[in-house]
């Protein structure tokens, strides 16, 4: 299985492999095409994380690959969280376990090898903050100058982590949609390479499509649903586009109905799928969502959107928006009964199974993989007004029994 060149995901037109963006025909993203796997060769190699599993072997260099250990994360059979939502068969697929703490690792790892193997020291990212802490970590690894382009209001504790990089940001008055476009023109008039987590590098998308990957490895069999909290959408068109890879080499018979989840302060795409449309339109109300990872307007992009929608129908699946409130009571549950602390964005997979329920063809029994995409102490602030801690006690055994009494009694 070899990587052969770039196509385009709308119109089909191809192009050699380099550094290219959107398709300059009609504008829409870019995929890597690969030849045919081989006869007998396996799904996966020995090796650690992402670099395992075919493509991506051929695709960079093993002396330009750049890692920090990314992907191999735990997906946890939910057995108290399910037996509550009477969902037998749920699974949390942990991605908080990444070296920075969320998903982005898996395409940064591969965009930041990309530049590596092309020739670029000079990366860029347009980010609400998981996508920047990322890049600044792995471009610290490659020994490459990382510029963040973030918007105000971006939580501290990712900031924090960026900046101890010694990543440069750039903090940019606006909505994310501004911040995109200030780093993609940076990106093209001083030849950096654009890493923005949205379809823009082809390259990127490559580090989503392993979690299929593992995600078989460590099921046996595809999942009947895959809930993935999505801006965008790159990371569940990876992973529906590994499930075919993994169909096309006879190890799936069937494919996962892939749900995009959105916060209903920005959902672009689960708007579109409500009202039956063809394609995405930018969300023009303020975005406005505890959920600020997944907060993308789409504005100037909205084909990107568009893209994520068709493959979400394609797959049989559907978009849904969950509120605030729903989001971090769903952040609740899955600490208190799980023991995963999620942030608000990484959490709205398990939001979205109260309207996954009420979807055609929907049973309980069935197999349903929901994405975190970000641990909790990536905005540990959303969750402070959950902590009320008492007054302290005297330290006598009696004192301890009346304060457990008392706290029993709450």
């Amino acid at each position: 299985m070899r990587a052969r060149n770039l196509r385009c995901v709308n119109c089909g037109e191809q192009y050699d492999l380099g550094l290219r963006y959107h398709c300059p025909a009609c504008h829409f993203p870019l995929e890597v095409v690969y030849s045919p796997p081989d006869p007998g060769q396996p799904y996966r190699q020995d090796g650690p994380g992402i670099w395992r599993y075919p493509g991506l072997l051929s695709l960079v260099p093993e002396a330009q690959r750049v890692s920090l250990g990314e992907g191999d994360t735990p997906l946890v059979h939910s057995r108290r969280l399910g037996r509550e939502l009477g969902l037998p068969n749920l699974y949390i697929k942990n991605e908080g376990q990444n070296p920075t703490g969320s998903f982005k690792d898996r395409p940064t790892a591969v965009g930041v090898s990309a530049a590596s193997m092309l020739g670029i020291d000079t990366l860029v990212v347009s980010s609400t903050g998981n996508a920047g802490a990322a890049l600044a970590a792995y471009a610290a690894r490659a020994g490459m100058r990382a510029l963040i382009f973030v918007r105000e209001g971006t939580p501290p504790a990712k900031l924090t982590q960026m900046a101890v990089h010694a990543a440069q940001i750039v903090p940019v008055r606006g909505t994310l949609s501004d911040a995109f476009w200030l780093a993609y023109n940076a990106a093209l008039e001083w030849g950096w390479m654009d890493l923005t987590s949205t379809f823009l590098c082809p390259y990127t998308v490559e580090g989503d499509r392993t979690v299929a990957y593992e995600l078989y490895a460590q099921l046996g069999r595809a999942p009947d649903w895959i809930v993935v909290p999505v801006s965008v959408g790159p990371l569940l068109v990876g992973i529906y586009k590994g499930f075919l890879e993994l169909q096309e080499r006879g190890l799936v018979a069937t494919l996962p109905r892939m749900v995009a989840a959105q916060a209903a302060g920005c959902a672009p795409i689960a708007s579109a799928y409500r009202a039956g449309a063809d394609s995405v339109q930018a969300w023009e109300a303020p975005a406005e969502t505890v959920a600020g990872g997944i907060a993308d307007p789409l504005r100037g992009y909205e084909q990107d959107g568009t893209y994520a929608l068709r493959v979400t129908r394609a797959s049989g699946g559907c978009a849904t928006a969950s509120s605030d409130e729903e989001i971090l009571a769903a952040a609740h549950s899955l600490a208190s009964f799980e023991g995963i602390f999620a942030e608000p964005s990484g959490a709205v997979s398990l939001a979205a199974l109260k309207q996954l329920r009420a979807q055609p063809g929907f049973s309980p029994d069935q197999l349903i993989v929901c994405l975190v995409t970000g641990h909790g102490l990536k905005q540990v602030r959303s969750f402070e007004d959950q902590v009320h801690l008492p007054a302290g006690i005297e330290p006598r055994l009696e004192d301890l029994e009346n304060f457990l009494e008392t706290q029993a009694n709450l």
